[in-house]
């Protein structure tokens, strides 16, 4: 207890770095996966995944000697980007995926999503701290001033998706065919 210094702090904020550059990459295999269990294939992810794992673990022998814990992190960073790549590829082979549209979609969603996360950030230290008391002025405040960042954040987000033409909010909203 009470041996966690400021170098520690360092050390776990690189770590945590390392395991964030492949979130995405988690949240596409979940999805990529379903693809292949869709048409009653098995078999398939289970040997990528099999062999992710030796990737892994001759990352992680490569690696932990110069980025210690962060080499491990960094090493399944890369085994999940590469399993996410290699599961697309296998998907395109056999169905053709609109894969422009999709990348064109990620580029606005991430464009989109910058520019949330910047209004956020701007509303949230800048404006709030000017018209009230954040950090005095109690739980009700605080929550009250969240609510409100996030509901102009995502209000920003629909109003920019709209602008931008995006048909995923159109069938969102329900207002197209699939």
């Amino acid at each position: 207890r009470g041996n966690f210094t400021s170098d520690n702090t360092v050390r776990v904020a690189f770590v945590l770095q390392c395991y964030a550059l492949a979130i995405w990459c988690y949240a596409v295999n979940q999805i990529v996966i379903r693809g292949f269990y869709a048409q009653k294939d098995m078999k398939t992810p289970v040997k990528v995944s099999a062999a992710m794992v030796l990737l892994n673990f001759t990352l992680n022998i490569i690696m932990v000697w110069p980025l210690r814990e962060a080499g491990l992190a960094l090493a399944t960073s890369i085994s999940g980007f590469v399993q996410t790549v290699v599961l697309i590829a296998i998907l395109r082979k056999r169905f053709p995926l609109p894969l422009r549209d999709v990348a064109w979609t990620l580029l606005r969603s991430a464009l989109l999503s910058l520019a949330m996360a910047i209004l956020c950030g701007f509303l949230y230290y800048r404006v709030a701290p000017a018209v009230v008391n954040v950090d005095g002025g109690g739980l009700s405040v605080t929550i009250a001033v969240l609510l409100a960042v996030i509901v102009s954040g995502s209000g920003a987000y629909l109003l920019g998706a709209k602008l931008l033409g995006m048909k995923e909010i159109r069938e969102w909203r329900g207002k197209e065919e699939r």
